[in-house]
């Protein structure tokens, strides 16, 4: 590995460890030299790709600064992740690990108030990419019939928010859900790249259509370094439909 490549990572890694905090100066390019005993067109080289991949910001005159989204946030909105990250101009890939229809077990058929008669869903589970690194594992669990027309569909990189609101002339205009800490298994820790065993964070929510139709059940983990969670307390939170309402 090239010398600033190994910088790169190491500046990276306090970045993202929280050492150096959103919008903290970072030495300078001299005093980088003298921590990492190297010279000052590795550093710069080092920065320079930083600065491409969104981690710092640098000001001339005034220095080098961690940028404001090094450690992203889910915001208050009912945007899915994609579509809020935009609002920040932060792009987000996906890859879609895989796709099947499953029997729900009770916590789906509860959250997505499925009737008797419902004995399957689709599971998409899709791999989150900002800044070229993994940042969540996103396992989406929807009601069958939506789920077959987005089987059709190109579902790489596609807000399956901006699906639903496609197939079902709806928005989605309220998100529901629960916070908490995990260690996900190895192989899940292997996909996401972070070490393992390691504490992340575990984000499950119901989406829900204008009509109050419960469209799709997500249970997603976050790079606990990469990504925080906002707590939004709303008045009047939207009333799901009842799984026996005509």
């Amino acid at each position: 590995m090239q010398k600033s490549q190994i910088v790169l990572e190491e500046i990276r890694s306090r970045i993202e460890s929280g050492i150096w905090r959103s919008g903290a100066m970072i030495p300078t390019e001299a005093e980088l030299c003298s921590m990492f005993a190297v010279s000052r067109i590795t550093i710069r080289k080092a920065l320079e790709e930083l600065a491409e991949k969104g981690y710092i910001r640098r000001v001339q005159g005034k220095g080098t600064f961690v940028s404001s989204n090094s450690v992203l946030n889910s915001g208050q909105s009912p945007l899915g992740f994609s579509q809020h990250m935009a609002e920040y101009g932060i792009a987000v890939s996906s890859r879609l690990v895989s796709a099947e229809l499953i029997v729900p077990p009770y916590e789906i058929r509860r959250k997505l108030f499925l009737r008797e008669n419902e004995n399957e869903v689709w599971h998409f589970r899709r791999l989150r990419f900002v800044m070229e690194r993994p940042i969540a594992l996103m396992d989406s669990f929807i009601r069958k019939p939506i789920g077959d027309m987005m089987h059709e569909m190109e579902l790489g990189n596609s807000s399956f928010f901006e699906l639903f609101e496609k197939i079902t002339g709806e928005k989605i205009v309220e998100t529901i859900g629960s916070v908490t800490a995990i260690i996900p298994e190895k192989d899940i820790c292997d996909l996401m790249q972070v070490e393992y065993p390691s504490a992340q964070l575990l984000y499950k929510n119901t989406a829900y259509l204008e009509s109050g139709t419960p469209i799709q059940f997500d249970h997603s983990i976050f790079n606990s370094r990469r990504y925080e969670f906002t707590v939004d307390l709303k008045d009047n939170p939207i009333v799901p439909i009842s799984p026996i309402s005509p």
